[in-house]
């Protein structure tokens, strides 16, 4: 974990992301005239409950935290600061227009991505 951990981060299942954008090329074109839609869960996540609970229902030990700096050393700088921006995204626009999330956080999209995977460790899921 870079920093903290307790930036949040602008998330999506990408089965939302693809129905979002599908839900939006349906709407027509005066509804979406001029507007901005953010195709993103709005759980306002944290980058240490993304990983814990990844973590987690792998089965694997929580991960360690990394200063910045030293992940900038390592990573890159942009990679460091991609990881430790604080972002709060707003999908009220989105859901507005009758959008509605399958994975409204990564609490329900983790499990079905990582069993996917093969990486869902049994009786941590669903």
């Amino acid at each position: 974990m870079i920093g903290s951990g307790e930036n949040r981060l602008p998330l999506t299942h990408v089965t939302d992301a693809a129905r979002a954008l599908v839900h939006l090329a349906g709407l027509p074109a005066e509804e979406l005239a001029g507007r901005t839609f953010l195709a993103v869960d709005g759980s306002d996540t944290t980058q240490g409950q993304l990983l814990d609970q990844t973590a987690e229902l792998m089965g694997a030990k929580r991960p360690r935290r990394v200063p910045a700096a030293v992940a900038a050393m390592v990573g890159g700088r942009a990679a460091a600061e991609a990881m430790t921006f604080d972002a709060r995204a707003d999908n009220s626009a989105l859901l507005e227009s009758g959008f509605e999330l399958r994975y409204p956080s990564p609490r329900e999209g983790l499990p079905p991505t990582l069993d996917e995977l093969g990486e869902l460790r049994a009786g941590t899921g669903r």
